[in-house]
């Protein structure tokens, strides 16, 4: 059985902290971005971090900013590894689910003191 990673552990987790610690150094800060769109999402923090940086990216183009051919290759890669992320953690789901015994409810409880009529 696979070891459960934690969101500490999650590249896309420590991408973003790294996003963040960069403040007002642009070196820093265009590395850690670049390492948060290519790494892969491990937990659910994960994919929302990839997702806020997506948005972030629609949002600044629906404001007028244009994509090179290379930004929008980006933004692919950056959409694959989000997909990634999510069907990771929907196959996590279900072998979960699947290693829970199912709930088989017993017969319907009988009623008790026979019907009352009015």
């Amino acid at each position: 059985m696979k070891k459960q990673v934690t969101p500490s552990q999650d590249p896309a987790v420590i991408a973003l902290n790294r996003v963040a610690a960069a403040r007002e150094d642009d070196s820093r800060y265009l590395v850690a971005i670049v390492e948060l769109e290519t790494c892969r999402a491990l937990t659910a923090q994960g994919v929302r971090a990839k997702r806020n940086l997506e948005r972030s990216r629609i949002s600044a183009l629906n404001r007028g900013d244009v994509f090179t051919a290379q930004g929008r290759m980006m933004m692919e890669h950056l959409a694959h590894t989000i997909d990634d992320g999510l069907a990771r953690l929907t196959r996590e789901a279900m072998r979960k689910r699947r290693s829970q015994p199912a709930y088989t409810p017993g017969p319907p409880p009988t009623p008790r003191g026979g019907a009352r009529r009015l």
